[in-house]
């Protein structure tokens, strides 16, 4: 067995030569999470490159003007990055000055506390968008002469308990807010800020992209206390411990030196929090599709009910500032924008990480923040409610044409805190044989007539898909033919609804396992197909915890990752020492390297087994 790829080759092949070619060069480094398959590259990643030093977050373009506020030039960073990450540095008891103070915000405490303030003010006495959907319109004086005129939307999502206009603050457990300067987003960033005035919380994670200095996994800081003009906030170095005891984790002090996208939050939570609160900075590298869902795990356990979630980041850059002309700069321009802004939106709204990222690669959107926003689309489950607040662009405000930056403000509420979602229930007997018999209908399909036959949605309506298949969630399908292996493909961590993921692996095991040649339409009838429904992974502190033949088992060593089924063990008679050797040695290491410094995982399945069917499309 191996882990395989998501369903989407064709987007894949032009990706990922661009991708081989970069790293090749030695443009980008290589991506961190343990890949589903090599073939994924590191595309999915979420640097941009930043022009920090420009005063107010706006760099000039070709007009003269104030043509990209928020300063994230895509790209830019990559193209200059390294191809190894700064190694990781002790603590040390130190105090990190913003950056961005004097050019991004004021630098004078007296005034930048007047600023925020009125920020929070005008979200305020904002109007709200009505059930109807018809759009309110604020405006006012944001800083000096600088005027901003936009709409405040407030829209919840269907499944969510909280009706249109209303947000229950006691159930906020994350915001999503942008990060240029305050005279162009300001006032959309308080408005989800404004809603947790006077709440008291313990710590608050702040997850943001790095626009500055590439580097693989998730970033943490090393002083002790971050500053801004308003004061000292203490980091919580208890919580950053315990994520550097992941591998995906490093510290990488020059990632922070110039970065923008953490600071930009700070003065608007000291001003409208209770005092006390500890900051965790984190900031997202290059990362696969399994490092975003392994990110959001090892972020998971510190989402308690004392800390707030927030998701620093902004959506389209467009223009030739930025790279990214996908449609023409003229009078229908801010509308296809503001279309191509809620596309991403919406995946994000239905927990589709998987849709997000083939969101990404199919329209190119130039979002600094996808990397955070991928990893709060993990932590999302059925009980989260979505609510967006505000969207705005540069362009339509600043007139610029050429231009424009677009910005963002949601809240995330939800009955219990992050770290209490509860393992999915398990598929019932019916799902898994109507799953089974999906993974049939599509191997079919893809063997006579090719992949290309094969469309998610269109089996999805032909087998009358329940909603509750499209939870995202790791799954593997295996194909055996006289009783011998002939492919196996699958993916461990939830990266794409589960229906998607028995669809791509189901095709893929039949055409794209290295080990085998592809399977033939007169081998049909002799297979059987294997559907394995996959929990969520659970670490365990020692292999003794380890129950062989029970359980699923994953062993990590820095990059290098091997997966076995539970019934690999069970199957060969093995003990627990001899699964974990041939593991090790599966994974590029020598047998016993799982005695120490690997990190051990475990999981359970539920199996649906059958001989291929001569009719499978019902």
């Amino acid at each position: 067995m191996r882990m395989g790829s998501m369903g989407m080759a064709k987007v894949w092949i032009a990706v990922t030569v661009a991708v081989v070619f970069l790293r090749w060069a030695g443009f980008i480094p290589a991506p961190v999470g343990a890949g589903t398959r090599a073939v994924m590259g590191s595309a999915t990643g979420s640097m941009s490159g930043a022009s920090a030093g420009v005063p107010e977050g706006a760099t000039v373009g070709a007009s003269g003007g104030a043509a990209a506020p928020g300063g994230d030039s895509q790209g830019t960073a990559v193209a200059q990055g390294t191809a190894a990450a700064a190694p990781s540095s002790p603590v040390v008891d130190a105090l990190r000055q913003s950056p961005v103070a004097g050019s991004w915000y004021p630098g004078d405490p007296t005034e930048l506390q007047a600023l925020v303030d009125r920020l929070l003010t005008a979200a305020d006495s904002a109007p709200a968008t009505t059930s109807a959907g018809v759009s309110g319109v604020v405006s006012g004086e944001i800083s000096g002469a600088m005027t901003a005129s936009g709409s405040f939307e407030v829209e919840a999502n269907a499944a969510g308990s909280s009706p249109a206009g209303e947000v229950a603050p006691g159930e906020i457990r994350a915001i999503l807010v942008p990060h240029a300067g305050y005279q162009y987003s300001g006032e959309v960033a308080a408005s989800a800020v404004r809603l947790l005035r006077g709440r008291s919380y313990r710590r608050v994670v702040v997850i943001g992209p790095a626009h500055t200095r590439p580097f693989s996994g998730l970033a943490v800081a090393t002083e002790n206390r971050w500053g801004t003009p308003l004061g000292e906030i203490p980091l919580d170095r208890e919580a950053l411990a315990a994520l550097q005891r992941d591998e995906l984790v490093q510290a990488v002090p020059r990632a922070f030196a110039r970065e923008h996208s953490i600071d930009m939050t700070l003065p608007l939570l000291q001003r409208a929090l209770a005092p006390g609160f500890r900051l965790v900075p984190v900031l997202v590298g290059d990362l696969d599709p399994q490092g975003f869902a392994r990110a959001a795990e090892v972020i998971r356990p510190l989402l308690d009910e004392g800390t707030l979630l927030v998701i620093s980041g902004d959506f389209t850059h467009y223009g030739p500032d930025h790279g990214y002309l996908p449609f023409p700069p003229d009078q229908g321009l801010m509308a296809r924008i503001r279309e191509l802004d809620r596309g991403a939106f919406e995946k994000i709204r239905a927990r589709d990480p998987g849709g997000l990222l083939e969101y990404r690669l199919r329209t190119g959107i130039t979002a600094c923040a996808f990397g955070p926003a991928m990893i709060l689309t993990h932590l999302l489950d059925a009980e989260s409610v979505t609510t967006l607040l505000r969207h705005e662009t540069s362009g339509e405000f600043l007139r610029v044409g050429q231009n424009s930056v677009s910005y963002l403000a949601a809240a995330f509420s939800r009955p219990e805190p992050f770290d209490r979602v509860l393992t999915p229930s398990p598929v019932s007997q019916a799902d898994l044989e109507l799953l089974h018999r999906m993974a049939q209908h599509v191997l079919r399909l893809a063997v006579e007539r090719g992949p290309g036959a094969v469309d998610a949605e269109a089996v999805a309506r032909q087998f009358s898909l329940p909603e509750r298949l499209r939870r995202p969630s790791g799954a593997f399908v295996t194909l055996e033919r006289q009783g011998r292996l002939r492919g196996c493909i699958g993916h461990i961590e939830p990266v794409e609804p589960l229906f998607e993921a028995v669809i791509d692996n189901a095709v893929s095991a039949a055409l794209e396992d290295h080990r085998f040649p592809p399977v033939t339409a007169a081998e049909l009838p002799q297979l059987e197909v294997v559907v394995s429904i996959l929990s969520p992974l659970a670490p365990i502190a020692t292999p003794e915890a380890f129950r062989v033949g029970e359980e699923g088992i994953v062993l990590t060593r820095g990059w290098k990752r091997a997966v076995y089924l539970p019934e690999v063990a069970r199957e060969a008679g093995w003990t627990r020492e001899k699964t974990l050797d041939s593991l090790a040695v599966k994974a590029g290491l020598s047998p016993g390297a799982w005695r120490q410094g690997s990190r051990l995982e475990v999981f359970t399945t539920q199996v649906y087994s059958a001989p291929m069917r001569e009719d499978s499309s019902r």
